[in-house]
């Protein structure tokens, strides 16, 4: 990474990292403040998203678990205590050390503080699930429907170079359900045009996942300025239901530069199978109109 970029991170670290200490030691003496708790969670996911970006991925990967608890809370499903405040203090600490020592040593050192502090957010998490029967049949949390989203991206050419770290985001993007990643290449200029140095990708990518649309432009906050970034809800079902029809799916995409709700539901519907069939009369059925589309979608 550039120097003049790893120091800028740095800096920015720093001054979150201070901003959160602030804010902490204030929800100690006033925990109900939503101002405080929304201030938290912003410090937070812009930590998280700046170390993915800048490829210190440990430090991403460990504040998300602190963040995911924050966001419990800012939604109410879980109240901040004095054992939440003091495990995130303490991991302000393992943030800050696995910025200044380098991460072989990690492992060595912090290992089973990093551990502590994971299984602690965990369980924090986790303490929202353990409601009494009573509770959970009078109260109970709606389930949330998974929805089928179209992201197209295409960042500008000096997006990497301005130190953001591109797959990161197209990491955290899958991992928030079940997506399919087409990486397309037709803008990259003849050979004599070519600068290594610029990014001449763009990505299309299908997306099915319970979290939310805010939830996903989330993601992106950081180079949103910086890219031609379209999302767009293509259904409220779960248009990736069966692993042979997302191979489909991404061979359009790959033969495509494009997809509309309209293509995906066609493709859902020839392959529309009645439920009471056998296994072995359905799998008969589908090999069958797999490969016939497969051979219309060749011919094309």
């Amino acid at each position: 990474m550039n120097d003049n970029l790893k120091s800028l991170f740095f800096e920015e670290a720093k001054e979150l990292l201070s901003e959160l200490e602030s804010v902490l030691l204030q929800l100690e003496k006033n925990s109900e403040d939503n101002e405080l708790i929304d201030r938290a969670f912003r410090a937070l996911h812009t930590l998280k998203g700046s170390g993915g970006m800048f490829g210190f991925n440990e430090v991403s990967m460990f504040v998300h678990k602190i963040e995911a608890v924050y966001d419990k809370i800012r939604s109410k499903e879980l109240s901040i205590n004095h054992d939440i405040i003091r495990d995130t203090l303490r991991s302000l600490d393992i943030i800050t050390y696995m910025l200044e020592v380098p991460t072989e040593k990690h492992f060595q050192d912090i290992a089973d503080a990093v551990l502590d502090i994971t299984t602690k957010f965990n369980s924090y998490c986790n303490l929202i699930e353990e409601k009494s029967i009573g509770e959970q049949v009078s109260k109970p949390k709606p389930i949330e429907k998974r929805k089928t989203y179209k992201i197209k991206f295409k960042p500008n050419d000096y997006l990497m170079l301005q130190g953001h770290n591109v797959l990161s985001l197209i990491n955290e993007i899958v991992s928030l359900g079940k997506a399919i990643v087409v990486t397309k290449f037709h803008t990259i200029p003849d050979f004599d045009e070519f600068n290594p140095e610029l990014l001449y990708t763009e990505w299309l990518i299908l997306l099915n996942t319970d979290a939310s649309l805010d939830a996903i432009k989330d993601i992106f906050i950081f180079v949103e300025s910086d890219a031609d970034l379209r999302i767009k809800k293509l259904s409220d079902e779960n248009l990736l239901n069966y692993d042979f029809i997302i191979h489909i799916l991404t061979q359009h995409l790959l033969q495509n530069n494009d997809i509309t709700a309209k293509d995906i539901e066609t493709i859902n519907q020839q392959f529309n199978l009645n439920i009471s069939e056998s296994k072995e009369l359905r799998e008969k059925i589908i090999t069958e109109k797999k490969l016939n589309y497969l051979n219309r979608l060749n011919k094309k």
